[in-house]
């Protein structure tokens, strides 16, 4: 695709038409000796005008040429070529020898076509004797004289060249053996095995060894009658609908349905609650025995509470009497105290 970009302060209203600029594009280019037939494709992609051509001659020589317009209507424009080359200017050359480096087959090919690009080695899905590479041909005339060659010396082989068909396109021949499509119209003996194949039809249903197959009867019309379609029963459709409230069911397999859910509620009720019940009797029971528990250490505290304060009256009684005698009395009074001290 070419692109066509108008400079940004141009007023819009001025610029021609799409198939009008591709009209004066086409003049202008024929005006230089660039010889191509009409544009294709005429369309705009935002504020640029798109152009294209179907054949690659014509892409060829507008990717090669220079003397593009450079105003239409007094109105600058510049065209955008495109950056790579399509699968239409493709080949591969077929059946290279695996033990060829790569590198080796690039430069062999350079050396035969000068415009090779992007060589690179098909992979296949499955285990190949033999390698497949494709590349890009830029020049159009050596593109179509490597085809018209169909040949190419790599090392000591020579191979075979063809055209590259993308993976949904590339079908082989079931009855000829040649690159191109196993339907295709153009294949000759596809035409020869077509035309024979007619002819032993007919010669065969002559003979009486086919039948032609007859067309079935057809089937008896349409008949209305009157049991077919009974009348539907009155029924109230306008009574009011409240959002997601379900009317109720009034049949007798219904009322069962609803009595038997109600049952299975109540024993899951009931269930649930012999449960809650056992479950605040064990608790009652915990909280029994820890009250037990606590009155006990209460009283042991009480005990020991009585217990230090006559450790700590004996104490002080010993310390004010005994303890102050000692030190103050002589030897005779001391060994009177004895008996006191004993009396602890």
């Amino acid at each position: 695709m070419f692109f066509i970009e108008f400079t940004s302060d141009v007023d819009r209203t001025s610029i021609p038409t799409a198939i009008h600029a591709s009209d004066l594009i086409l003049k202008e280019l024929q005006s230089k000796g660039v010889l191509i037939n009409r544009f294709t494709l005429v369309d705009w992609t935002g504020k640029r005008l798109k152009l294209g051509v179907n054949n690659k001659e014509d892409y060829a020589t507008l990717v090669g040429t220079d003397n593009w317009p450079t105003k239409i209507n007094d109105i600058d424009i510049v065209v955008v070529k495109p950056k790579y080359v399509p699968d239409s200017f493709a080949l591969v050359v077929r059946y290279v020898p695996r033990e060829l480096d790569e590198d080796f087959v690039s430069n062999e090919m350079q050396r035969t076509i000068a415009s090779a690009d992007r060589i690179k080695r098909i992979h296949y899905s499955y285990q190949r004797r033999t390698d497949d590479y494709r590349f890009d041909v830029k020049d159009y005339s050596e593109y179509n004289a490597a085809l018209q060659l169909g040949r190419i010396a790599i090392g000591h082989s020579w191979l075979s060249i063809t055209k590259f068909y993308p993976g949904n396109r590339l079908t082989y021949c079931t009855r000829f053996g040649v690159l191109h499509h196993s339907l295709d119209s153009q294949c000759q003996v596809l035409k020869e095995y077509k035309d024979q194949l007619k002819e032993d039809v007919e010669v065969a249903i002559k003979k009486g060894l086919l039948q032609r197959i007859s067309p079935q009867e057809k089937s008896p019309l349409f008949e209305r009658r009157g049991h077919d379609f009974p009348p539907l029963t009155a029924s109230d459709n306008h009574s009011n609908k409240k959002w997601n409230t379900a009317l109720p069911r009034t049949t007798i397999e219904s009322n069962n349905l609803r009595a038997s859910y109600t049952d299975k509620t109540i024993e899951s009720i009931d269930d649930n609650l012999a449960t809650l019940i056992d479950s605040n009797k064990r608790l009652e029971n915990k909280v029994d025995l820890v009250s037990s528990n606590m009155k006990t250490v209460i009283l042991d505290i009480q005990l020991h509470h009585a217990v230090l304060a006559d450790t700590i009256n004996i104490m002080k009684d010993v310390m004010q009497y005994v303890m102050t005698a000692s030190l103050t009395a002589s030897r005779a009074e001391r060994s009177s105290l004895v008996h006191v001290a004993n009396e602890y």
